[in-house]
């Protein structure tokens, strides 16, 4: 984020943070529309529904728990992976997923980046 802050001019929510800018503003910033956040939150889901797909590939794992601080983004943070993720994993046609921050119940067919076998 602070990356494409600095190589852009562009009006962003994000400058009013400063150094002090987190992963959760920018996905905060994200969620509210700011374009740079969206930007950056989207390539950052590129490479982390890029990766899962490939270790999809190889290990054949049957869920993908994502944790941390920026899984509290909870359905915006799925969405985004798991439109990565497909690219990635065209003959796999259904995925489970669930972020650490979410109850068990949040997890359904379809959600996001975690590979159920068929």
């Amino acid at each position: 984020a602070k990356r494409n802050l600095a190589a852009s001019d562009e009006a962003s929510t994000m400058r009013a943070f400063g150094d002090a800018l987190s992963a959760r503003d920018v996905c905060d910033c994200a969620k509210a529309g700011d374009p740079l956040a969206v930007k950056t939150i989207d390539t950052s889901m590129y490479y982390l529904g890029r990766a899962l797909a490939t270790i999809s590939m190889v290990a054949d794992p049957e869920i993908y728990v994502i944790g941390g601080g920026v899984s509290r983004a909870g359905q915006y943070l799925i969405d985004l992976v798991k439109k990565h993720y497909a690219d990635y994993t065209p003959i796999l046609t259904t995925v489970r997923a669930q972020t650490s921050c979410s109850p068990p119940s949040a997890t359904t067919p379809a959600s996001t980046a975690a590979r159920s076998s068929s």
